[in-house]
């Protein structure tokens, strides 16, 4: 019984690590350019070619991208989104008011504006940008609580077949790298 455990343990764990290189391959082809455009919002001046040959020119391209990016972020964070909960039958109604007013005071505890902030950041960089709502443990002492993550694509895993936000339910791996406190996975596997 052991020894088929076991083999089926095997098995599971070539599959994961099989869907992982697979994932990592797929993502690898994605991010031929995610270096060259995070130096470009971060305000790397360029050197181009045309200019390095005609010498009467101003060497160089004055990259204006990160203040730029910086002005847009301002703009769409200083009108701040709300969160409505409606419900879809009368005797809903109450539900849904109190079920608001948690959803606002989560996205206002979790400073979702910043994370908004931090979103459009990344979707100039990746061209895309996520946020994951999940209950953390570690939160409120312990006691565990709900968090609004926002994702890195970089640190994304995908399954290969997936094109677009909306497949992403036919997908077999969605895998997120993440950093985790010491205690926490201790805590964890015991």
């Amino acid at each position: 019984m052991a020894d088929s455990e076991s083999r089926k343990e095997q098995d599971l764990n070539t599959y994961l690590d099989s869907l992982v290189e697979e994932a990592g391959v797929a993502r690898e082809d994605a991010s031929t350019n995610w270096d060259r455009n995070r130096k470009i919002i971060q305000g790397e001046q360029t050197w181009t070619e045309k200019f390095r040959k005609d010498l009467a020119r101003v060497p160089f391209v004055f990259n204006r991208t990160e203040s730029l990016t910086a002005r847009h972020i301002d703009l769409l964070t200083d009108t701040k989104p709300t969160v409505s909960v409606l419900a879809k039958a009368d005797e809903l109604h109450d539900a849904a008011k109190h079920l608001e007013r948690t959803c606002r005071a989560i996205w206002d505890e979790r400073s979702f504006s910043m994370q908004l902030a931090r979103q459009i950041e990344l979707a100039a960089i990746y061209s895309t940008a996520g946020c994951n709502v999940l209950y953390n443990p570690n939160l409120d002492g312990g006691r565990g609580d709900i968090d609004l993550a926002t994702l890195e694509p970089s640190l994304i895993y995908l399954d290969p077949s997936i094109s677009y936000p909306e497949d992403l339910q036919q997908g077999e791996l969605v895998m997120a790298e993440t950093m985790s406190p010491l205690a926490a996975i201790k805590r964890r596997y015991k």
